[in-house]
């Protein structure tokens, strides 16, 4: 802002860590105190948070990677506009490459255009049950081995669920494609 201070008054930078329930609400409290509580205060999200394979396990990479964007858009849809408004879940090639290598029962989950959240909740559940035992989830995929790719692949899923619950508004997801980040510096 330091080089362009005609756009002090037009960014805002509020932390957000999505994995926290209350951190997410503070948030949209604190939009909410700068820009009003009517629905259409925001043009759109992006949920672009994300971690990759973690010595902590499924369950994080789950909790910030899926649930992460369910949070935010729980606390952030309200205050979109209703008839421009946009959500845009940064995903990953990995998760299509994940669904790829499941059985047809789980491919069949992952992309029925019908999907709840409670049955992608359950999903999860079932993985995260799976890599606590040190199990292979009924696909045969080990949940720890492809946790980046099975996060994605039920954000995807959600995102599915998302734009068939909120037809006024573009919903999608996307990929940036295999850029060098944090997250990828080791492999890039």
């Amino acid at each position: 802002l330091k080089s362009s201070p005609k756009f002090k008054d037009r960014v805002n930078l509020i932390q957000i860590d999505v994995e926290q329930d209350y951190s997410v609400n503070l948030a949209a409290e604190k939009v909410v105190e700068t820009f009003g509580k009517t629905p259409g205060a925001l043009y759109g999200i992006v949920n672009n948070a994300g971690i990759g394979n973690s010595v902590e396990g499924l369950e994080k990479i789950l909790n910030a990677n899926t649930h992460g964007p369910k949070r935010i858009c729980d606390a952030f849809i309200p205050l979109l506009d209703s008839s421009k408004g946009r959500i845009v879940n940064v995903t990953s090639a990995s998760g299509p490459t994940f669904v790829y290598r499941c059985n047809d029962e789980t491919k069949k989950l992952l992309t029925n255009p019908t999907i709840t959240w409670t049955e992608i909740q359950d999903y999860m559940d079932k993985c995260v049950d799976a890599s606590t035992n040190n199990d292979i989830i009924s696909d045969n995929v080990s949940s720890i081995d492809s946790a980046y790719g099975l996060s994605k692949a039920c954000t995807n899923a959600y995102t599915i669920f998302l734009a068939r619950q909120h037809t006024n508004l573009k919903v999608n997801a996307c990929t940036p494609g295999f850029i060098e980040t944090d997250m990828t510096r080791p492999m890039a």
